[in-house]
């Protein structure tokens, strides 16, 4: 229960804060939307307070606005700094929160199959470098594929029992939560990093999506933009990856403190809803 408490105490402890700003600047429902256009739509007046204190929380502790800051905050140290800190905190307690639910994964895995319970493999990190990005074992040991080189497809023979359910319901990508805590080549919220072999039938993605590797020019995340809205799972035509670059884009051109806390909040549904090309 401690991971809980500690969670619980921090996000209270941020909105709090953010509650006595908001109260005496003056925070009205009738102000426009903290989210960029067209962003998701706040509705509910008690969602808009609880989220617009969470932004004059963000921005009394950390010093840095939780709304609209845009591509060019991402350069600034203080921001990027302030982002790093926030990012690898939550990052741990989820990793704490979530690690009876990895070690039960962990234990199917080895009990589905022989081999490893992780592998690593080649994606594209910020500014095109080449980093290990940790991931549950979904195919069988002898025909792993740590370049990404085949697309995993529907009834893809490769794919374990136990590997069919994590990759439905993206457990796999838990261990990603170690590239965040302990190697800081990942954040929790940006553009999906891409196997550095990832293809659409023979053509590489950046010969396939004009301006693909602008992409980069943030740090990748576990979740994003694009992985929310439903661009997610196997790139089986132009328009699935051309989607995922135009999500990623708008994600890195609109980013602030805010719209990386509604994705996070919106992820765990949109893993349930929108998985229809993730096997």
């Amino acid at each position: 229960m401690a991971p809980t408490y500690a969670f619980v105490g921090c996000l209270g402890v941020v909105i709090v804060t953010g509650l006595f700003k908001t109260v005496l600047t003056g925070g009205h429902p009738e102000a426009a939307s903290p989210f960029p256009h067209p962003g998701p739509p706040v509705e509910a007046l008690s969602f808009w307070l609880l989220m617009k204190a969470f932004s004059n929380g963000c921005t009394a502790i950390t010093g840095v606005e939780a709304v609209s800051n845009g591509v060019q905050a991402f350069r600034e140290p203080r921001v990027k700094n302030a982002r790093a800190t926030l990012t690898t905190i939550i990052a741990i307690l989820i990793l704490l929160l979530a690690g009876p639910l990895m070690a039960l994964v962990a234990l199917a895995i080895r009990l589905d199959s022989p081999g490893p319970v992780l592998f690593r493999q080649k994606r594209f990190g910020f500014n095109n470098e080449r980093i290990d990005v940790f991931k549950f074992r979904s195919l069988y040991h002898d025909q792993a594929d740590p370049l990404a080189a085949k697309v995993v497809t529907r009834d893809d023979p490769r794919v374990t029992r136990v590997g069919r359910f994590i990759r439905k319901t993206s457990l796999d990508e838990l261990p990603q939560l170690f590239n965040v805590v302990f190697k800081s080549n990942l954040s929790l919220v940006g553009p999906r990093p891409h196997a550095v072999q990832g293809k659409l039938q023979s053509r590489l993605f950046d010969e396939a999506v004009d301006g693909y590797f602008a992409r980069h020019r943030v740090k990748p995340g576990i979740t994003g933009w694009a992985q929310i809205n439903g661009w997610r799972g196997e790139v089986d035509s132009e328009e699935k990856i051309q989607k995922r670059v135009e999500f990623d884009l708008y994600y890195i051109e609109n980013w602030s403190v805010l719209f990386d806390l509604f994705i996070l909040l919106k992820t765990p549904l949109a893993l349930m809803t929108k998985n229809e090309n993730a096997y």
